[in-house]
């Protein structure tokens, strides 16, 4: 009986490594994303046994996945079980369903087909039930699939985990070139939270140049020779840039990072360095300041008006640097991450408790970034809207204007509408290319 077990132990090991090493040959070789997505399901390559669910109607048959596919470009393949998605994780699969996927259309085709499917591959172990909770897909309002079988064999299940970085604990989103079958991006949820759409459809493309936009403080920077700015830069570390007219401001946020050191488990202690104090051959708070000007200058000769998170970091980096407090900047490598004042990073002191659960799970960027935003949104509600009598945005008194930013010339052109980086008003342009807020 013993012998019996332990051939059969063994029998069983040695399917699962066959299936394994089929999906790592299938995924190194040029093919389809059904192709792929049917040896994950069926190993037998039965193409037609596979039918999606259509989530997002409330009488629907199923319907074969290469139909579904046709035509698409993009795939986003959620992989998770239903007990390890969370409500945020819904919310954002939402928002990219409404915001983009129903907008967006194959231009490129000259048709109306979308380019871009969601599809939720559902994970499970042997224990758990293997029925479809279509009710679970219907509540949720979005227009998505899900595949009619469980993923639950061992050999797909350390594909995935080996491959595609899930996780087990927490869902996970992979972008796929649906021709090619091509991963693009293991964790579209990580450029989601940290940049929001403006890297859809978060493939290699859309991400490289996201980071080439965030990079905008160092991008054109002549180092100080030998500086250890450059090594920490190439080394990707977490870096805060601070500075400002607050003469007691350097002194109180190194106890903050510092603090943030003690009590986060980030990977790199982060590196901070006062941009006022920096003792070079040439100015630093000059290089600085020169490297931020050029590149808002740059990023407002458009002709459009789109506002993306590079523009409105910049926006709020050149507005503070205005004010009358401190303002820092964190970095991870060569990339801007957030930009805030004095008053948000006391607030993140305050409810460092909070936010510092999420690290884990996000890194330390999204947790610190996602919070952020909420504190300095809520901040400026709080001091603008509903509140006619009452402002004191920055650390600005209430005789001062909400936000002011100078270019020093009118050469090119600058954007026809620029909304306030603090209140989010629409602010205007004077003849001397000064946008101010007056809200």
């Amino acid at each position: 009986m013993e012998l019996n077990k332990g051939l059969l132990s063994k029998e069983d090991g040695l399917v699962e490594d066959i299936r394994y090493y089929d999906l790592v040959k299938l995924s190194k070789s040029p093919t389809t994303g059904v192709k792929i997505l049917t040896q994950l399901v069926s190993p037998l390559g039965y193409v037609h046994d596979l039918q999606l669910f259509d989530g997002s109607k409330e009488n629907s048959n199923m319907v074969p996945m290469d139909i579904v596919l046709e035509k698409k470009k993009w795939l986003l393949l959620v992989l998770g079980s239903k007990q390890n998605m969370s409500n945020d994780d819904i919310d954002l699969l939402r928002q990219i369903q409404f915001e983009k996927i129903k907008n967006e259309t194959n231009t490129c085709r000259g048709d109306d087909e979308k380019q871009c499917v969601i599809i939720w591959l559902p994970i499970v172990d042997k224990d758990h039930n293997n029925l479809i909770d279509e009710s679970f897909l219907k509540s949720k309002n979005i227009e998505w699939y899900t595949l009619n079988k469980y993923i639950s064999d061992q050999g797909s299940l350390k594909f995935l985990e080996e491959k595609w970085d899930y996780k087990g604990t927490s869902p996970n989103v992979v972008v796929m070139d649906v021709l090619t079958g091509k991963i693009e991006n293991t964790d579209a949820f990580y450029a989601m939270r940290l940049w929001g759409l403006d890297t859809f459809p978060f493939d290699q493309h859309s991400l490289q140049i996201k980071r080439k936009q965030m990079s905008f403080l160092f991008n054109d920077f002549s180092f100080p020779s030998k500086h250890y700015l450059a090594n920490w830069i190439q080394e990707e570390e977490y870096i805060i840039l601070h500075g400002g007219k607050d003469e007691n401001w350097a002194k109180e946020i190194e106890g903050k990072i510092n603090f943030i050191n003690e009590n986060i488990n980030v990977e790199h202690k982060i590196k901070h360095l006062n941009i006022n104090q920096e003792k070079v051959e040439v100015s630093f708070e000059e290089l600085f300041w020169r490297g931020v000007n050029c590149w808002s200058m740059k990023s407002n000769r458009v002709q459009n008006d789109s506002y993306d998170d590079m523009k409105k970091q910049l926006d709020r980096l050149c507005c503070l640097g205005e004010a009358k407090v401190g303002w820092f900047v964190l970095n991870k490598g060569q990339v801007t991450i957030v930009i805030g004042s004095q008053q948000t990073l006391e607030k993140m002191m305050e409810d460092i408790a909070i936010w510092k659960k999420n690290v884990k799970k996000n890194t330390f960027e999204v947790a610190f970034k996602e919070f952020h935003e909420k504190i300095f949104d809520n901040l400026h509600q709080d001091q603008g809207f509903g509140m006619e009598n009452k402002r004191t945005t920055l650390g600005k008194d209430n005789s001062e204007d909400c936000c002011i930013i100078e270019y020093p010339t009118e050469e090119g052109k600058l954007r026809i509408k620029m909304d306030c980086p603090n209140c989010h008003q629409l602010i205007k342009k004077n003849i001397s290319v000064t946008y101010m807020c007056q809200k």
